[in-house]
Order: structure tokens, then C-alpha cells, then sequence
């Protein structure tokens, strides 16, 4: 193909037929430009289909987080009512006559008020995603 590109050159220039090797010379410029918007619109499409498939891989790594938080909740909410149920407990026990209540109970309803459920939310792929 570029030998036959360059016959017609040699042939237009030692013709001296200016005009026709003008519009050859511009010809050939058209299809140059077309086919570097060609590449550029194939490079763009394939950047477009790479940033999707990140993002979609980043989507379900989200989804996959946040239901590991939501996990980890509703072990802290059944810990909370756990905590809760003892409190009403020693609420009773403080309504009836203490001395007639077991101090063994008393002391493991107390040292199961002193614990505090800690959450520790997990954000990395979402920290990830704001950068």
C-alpha cells in the first residue's frame, strides 16, 4: 500500500502536474487525520470499558464491606439488649429487699453493666473510593 502511495507521488511530481500532486498531498493528509481519530476513539473506549470494570469491582467491594458492617451491628445491637436486659434485672433485684437477693448475682449483673460494645466501622474500600 505505501509503495503504491509513492509511485502515485513520483508520478504526479515528475509529471510537473502541481495541482493534481496538491490534491494528492491533501488526500493523504485526510487520511492520516482519520485514522489518528480512529486510534483515539478506540483508546476512549477502551479507557471507558477499564474505568466500568474498576468501578464495578470497587462497587462490590463496597457492597461486600458495608454487609460485614452491618454483621458486625447486629452482633453490637444483641450485645446492647444483652446489657440492657441485665440492667432491668438489677433494677428488679434493687426494688426487692436487697439482703434477701444473692450477692452472686447481684455482682455478675453489675460486671455485665461494665462492658462497653465497641463498633469499629470498616471503611478502607470506601476510603479508597473517595481518594
Amino acid at each position: 500500500m505505501i509503495k503504491f502511495f509513492r509511485k502515485v507521488r513520483q508520478k504526479l511530481l515528475t509529471e510537473n502536474n502541481f495541482s493534481k500532486y496538491l490534491i494528492y498531498a491533501i488526500g493523504e493528509i485526510i487520511l492520516v487525520v482519520i485514522g489518528i481519530l480512529i486510534a483515539l476513539q478506540v483508546n476512549n473506549w477502551n479507557t471507558e470499558r477499564t474505568r466500568d470494570n474498576d468501578t464495578s469491582k470497587l462497587m462490590s467491594r463496597i457492597l461486600i464491606e458495608s454487609e460485614q458492617n452491618q454483621g458486625e451491628l447486629k452482633i453490637r445491637i444483641q450485645v446492647v439488649n444483652s446489657l440492657l436486659y441485665s440492667a432491668e434485672d438489677l433494677i428488679k433485684l434493687f426494688n426487692d429487699e436487697y439482703a434477701n437477693n444473692n450477692i452472686r448475682t447481684v455482682d455478675s449483673l453489675i460486671s455485665d453493666l461494665l462492658y462497653t460494645p465497641s463498633f469499629n466501622y470498616k471503611s478502607s474500600t470506601l476510603d479508597e473510593a473517595l481518594i
